[in-house]
């Protein structure tokens, strides 16, 4: 098998030669990739060959990834497994299994073809579809028909619009590759063709399509949670690490989680009944936009629905959104509930949404269903300056790869502690005992060192626009 190390560019003759020889996965981009320019598809393409490398790897398959510019081979002895990781990677159009079959005439193509599709299409309608990117001097309509002429016997007969059957084969040079079985890949653009989305994240239906949203979208997402008594806040996490433990090869997600605990108990006391659901997604946008600040995140993603609860009517999404400083994306406005449930159930994560309980509800009668501002302006000024920062005082940080229910989260401070050494997470670090990190890759350093006994911190300092006006 070749070298797994090998560049992604045009495999060397040795590796072309092998794939002529051996059965494989042959997977093509998704079809989006090729209205980019040529420079933006490079880019697109080295990303999903390395978001393919690191999903196969943390699914234990073990396989090597080539690319010949315009599609990819996967080789390996668990080919079913490979391409159900595959057909799971954003950027994939389709993951077929191909038997390669070298040929020297469209009548040896012909007859190498019949004979292994002459079992599938017994009894059967059938269609050939003979795609042709060579130099022969034959078209494709010409080997559907050669092939065709040997297959009709044995079938019920041709159907090029129903076929019961469909034999499929990739001619792009001296080789063909007759497609065993096919299945359709998650389409959208590579992680990591789009910055970094902050997804506030309840644990039900809503906010993690809206996360696979994104991802889809090529944007790797981050998480934060805001813990309640009256929430579950594990089952919410582990809702995240469902989803990309699936979806999200190629970036190392992150989970914030935000004690919001001391603000419920301040609307309680000091907001009317009728406004404090829309006070309280106020608060937690204020929070997840200050947060996002921090980190240089450039939008926040809700599960939002309009009108789907009275905290989502139109003038209380544009009064939550007068409280963040950058975009937030809304990508189910439009959707019902019971296709967001649909999705949740294709993407993997309806049955542990069903378990979790959404954002609680403060209210103890009539609630408002539109903003009046002068209330809600009132209602702010109720309330302690400081709820959000200190909230955001007691944040804490978990990489969702080595998460799991019960687990220690990584504090995370505006200073480092008394006593407590600074180091730059790119930098040289110290080799033991307590350390507090900055910089881009301090939350995954922290997590990692964290996973080993270190006892560590992540420094954020606050920075950036005022605070959000209500």
């Amino acid at each position: 098998m070749p070298d797994p190390s090998a560049p992604a560019g045009r495999p060397p003759a040795a590796t072309r030669d092998a794939l002529t020889r051996t059965e494989h996965l042959l997977v093509h981009l998704a079809g989006e990739l090729y209205t980019k320019s040529a420079r933006t598809r490079r880019r697109f393409r080295g990303l999903l060959i390395a978001n393919l490398r690191a999903a196969l790897a943390a699914r234990g398959v073990a396989a090597t990834v080539l690319s010949d510019g315009t599609r990819m081979h996967v080789l390996s002895d668990e080919l079913d497994a490979a391409a159900a990781v595959a057909a799971d990677v954003f950027g994939v159009h389709r993951v077929e299994r191909v038997v390669p079959l070298p040929y020297d005439s469209l009548d040896a193509l012909a007859t190498a073809v019949a004979e292994r599709a002459r079992p599938r299409v017994a009894g059967r309608t059938f269609a050939v579809r003979v795609h042709r990117r060579g130099t022969q001097a034959w078209t494709s309509i010409d080997a559907n028909r050669a092939i065709g002429s040997q297959l009709i016997a044995a079938s019920r007969g041709v159907d090029l619009r129903q076929p019961e059957v469909e034999v499929r084969v990739d001619v792009p040079d001296e080789v063909a590759y007759l497609v065993d079985e096919a299945r359709p890949g998650a389409v959208g653009l590579p992680i990591g063709a789009q910055e970094r989305s902050l997804v506030l994240l309840s644990g039900g239906y809503d906010s993690a399509v809206a996360a696979w949203q994104l991802l889809r979208r090529g944007s790797p997402v981050e998480f934060v949670h805001f813990r309640l008594e009256c929430s579950a806040s594990e089952h919410a996490a582990l809702v995240a690490q469902t989803l990309t433990e699936r979806w999200g090869a190629g970036y190392d997600p992150l989970l914030w989680m935000v004690d919001f605990q001391p603000v419920k108990e301040a609307l309680l006391a000091k907001v009317s009944s009728r406004n404090r659901q829309v006070v309280l997604k106020q608060l937690m946008v204020a929070a997840a936009d200050a947060l996002a600040d921090r980190l240089g995140i450039h939008a926040l993603v809700t599960g939002d629905a309009v009108g789907q609860v009275s905290s989502q009517t139109v003038s209380h999404l544009a009064a939550i959104d007068a409280c963040a400083h950058r975009a937030v994306l809304r990508p189910l406005c439009g959707a019902l509930k019971d296709e967001i449930i649909t999705r949740a159930r294709a993407i993997g994560t309806a049955d542990i949404s069903a378990r979790a309980q959404e954002v609680c509800d403060l209210s103890s009668g009539p609630v408002s269903v539109s903003a009046r501002w002068t209330q809600l302006e009132r209602a702010h000024r109720e309330l302690p300056a400081s709820l959000v920062a200190d909230a955001l005082a007691g944040a804490q940080v978990a990489s969702l790869a080595d998460w799991f229910p019960g687990a220690d989260m990584v504090p995370v401070v505006e200073e480092p502690p008394p006593g407590i050494p600074l180091a730059m997470a790119s930098g040289p670090l110290p080799d033991e005992g307590p350390v507090a990190l900055h910089g881009a890759r301090a939350a995954s350093t922290a997590c990692r060192l964290a996973r080993e006994g270190r006892r560590v911190w992540v420094v954020l300092r606050p920075g950036g626009p005022p605070e959000p006006r209500p």
